[in-house]
């Protein structure tokens, strides 16, 4: 299992996610894959210093053919417009800079090129988990509605889009985790029901990456 940190830790400035310690020796993103006349793999850059040094090789993870993603994602948001809790909860969720953010960070086009090292994968499985801070107090009440909807912006903005451009990869499914999972004792009713629109895109994904094998 892969998660956020395995993933920042490999550049000096990432969007999301605290960086693990001592997970790689070689930076995967400088490893393209290949060998020497003595079947020695081929690195541009020297091992990792200090604290990020650690036992995992990249060619070693490029065998593995069964890969499995958690991505935790906390994001700072804004609640935009008015919020009204009648039969249902209708909040309007605008993370900070949102579009900015998905598009600066480095952490699915990192993901997309670590993978694309791999021959072969026959299955590839990412989970979204989503925590928000969100003021002011009064509304944490909704805070699982919160997560819930900047998850799908998540899902539904072109972060994703690097995963598209896989072509080794059999079998590729994506689930969120509900984000009241702590509270929830069936492992069947981890993962939320996606909506329609974000399902599509999910399936959508699903099609592009499949159908290159």
């Amino acid at each position: 299992m892969m998660e956020t940190g395995d993933i920042s830790c490999l550049r000096t400035q990432q969007n999301f996610g605290a960086p693990n310690k001592k997970i790689w020796r070689h930076n995967p993103l400088h490893y393209n894959g290949k060998s020497d006349a003595d079947g020695r793999p081929i690195y541009d850059q020297p091992e990792m210093k200090g604290v990020w040094n650690g036992l995992m090789e990249p060619h070693v993870f490029s065998r593995f053919e069964n890969i499995q993603i958690d991505l935790d994602l906390h994001f700072p948001v804004w609640i935009s417009g008015a919020y009204e809790v009648n039969d249902h909860v209708n909040i309007g969720v605008k993370t900070v800079n949102q579009g900015n953010l998905m598009k600066r960070t480095h952490l699915l086009k990192d993901l997309a090129t670590i993978l694309s090292r791999s021959p072969s994968l026959k299955s590839l499985e990412l989970t979204i988990s989503v925590e928000v801070f969100a003021p002011p107090s009064s509304i944490q009440q909704f805070k699982s509605t919160i997560c819930n909807s900047v998850a799908d912006a998540f899902i539904e903005s072109d972060v994703l889009y690097p995963l598209e451009l896989l072509t080794n990869v059999e079998k590729f499914d994506l689930k969120v985790i509900e984000n009241a999972a702590s509270t929830i004792h069936c492992l069947d009713d981890m993962y939320r029901k996606l909506g329609p629109k974000t399902a599509k895109v999910v399936e959508e994904l699903k099609r592009a990456i499949e159908r290159k094998i």
